[in-house]
């Protein structure tokens, strides 16, 4: 009966965040890893969006943050807003093998040195 009531008790505690994932064209994009921050950046929980982008995120701590990112798109980094659980995210793609400090760059320049 104990173990029940602590169960409910440490249930009642959680806080999810919900949403979905978009890219520019507004589909779902999989396979996001979505994390919910506190105040000094320590991981407090994480998920992987579904097949059509949506989320669901259990946390128990104050989150301040969450950041969004998969590899070909830039990470998102969201302020929490107070009692607002709900957040759609669209990410916008990058090009890994061009661009400043991109991966070509660092693969066709071996003596070319990076501080």
């Amino acid at each position: 009966m104990l173990f029940c009531f602590l169960c409910l008790y440490g249930h009642r505690k959680q806080k999810l965040f919900l949403g979905t994932v978009t890219n520019t064209d507004g589909k779902g994009i999989a396979n996001v890893l979505c994390k919910a921050l506190s105040a000094t950046d320590s991981l407090l929980a994480y998920c992987i969006t579904k097949s059509n982008g949506q989320y669901s995120l259990q946390y128990k701590k104050n989150a301040t943050k969450l950041t969004f990112s998969k590899m070909g798109y830039a990470t998102q980094i969201i302020s929490v807003q107070k009692d607002k659980y709900q957040y759609t995210v669209q990410l916008e793609e990058r090009d890994l093998y061009s661009g400043r400090g991109g991966y070509k760059d660092r693969c066709h320049h071996p003596k070319k040195r990076y501080a």
